[in-house]
């Protein structure tokens, strides 16, 4: 079982609504499906189902198992073949542009992200997005992200 699973087997104990992402966005069929050779409207539907999946974690944004399945999808992101890499640019950038969405509405003020917040982030998983991403949509949420905590 890979981190993913297990951070949402662990959000399940707390919030049972969320196995609905288990054979979709945590299953072990999507860990090994290539973005590249899927139609438009496959590739459609797994966005929109990170989305409403970062919108779901948001209030246990702070909890482990929710850094978890960040972490898996993030990840996820970052290991792909060069093929699938164009087709994941979108993908990444709406898990980016979500965390930011998140670390904000934690924030009181829309300043800085609080360090406990930062805490339970791993940056370097960022720092990767901007290192394997070519397009500059990309380096832009990542940058925006990474400057939110500062």
């Amino acid at each position: 079982m890979f981190p993913g699973c297990t951070g949402l087997e662990e959000l399940l104990g707390i919030e049972p609504a969320f196995s609905e992402f288990q054979e979709t966005l945590f299953s072990q069929a999507s860990a090994g499906l290539e973005h590249g050779v899927q139609s438009k409207e496959v590739n459609e539907k797994l966005d929109a189902g990170i989305s409403l999946f970062l919108t779901r974690l948001s209030p246990y944004f702070l909890l482990k198992p929710a850094q978890k399945c960040r972490e898996w999808l993030v990840h996820r992101c970052l290991e792909t073949s060069t093929v699938e890499q164009g087709d994941l640019e979108y993908t990444k950038r709406l898990i980016l542009s979500g965390l930011l969405n998140v670390c904000q509405k934690l924030s009181p003020d829309r300043g800085p992200v609080s360090k406990d917040v930062l805490d339970e982030f791993n940056v370097e998983l960022v720092v990767q997005c901007v290192r394997v991403s070519d397009m500059p949509q990309t380096h832009h949420h990542a940058l925006l992200l990474l400057a939110s905590s500062l």
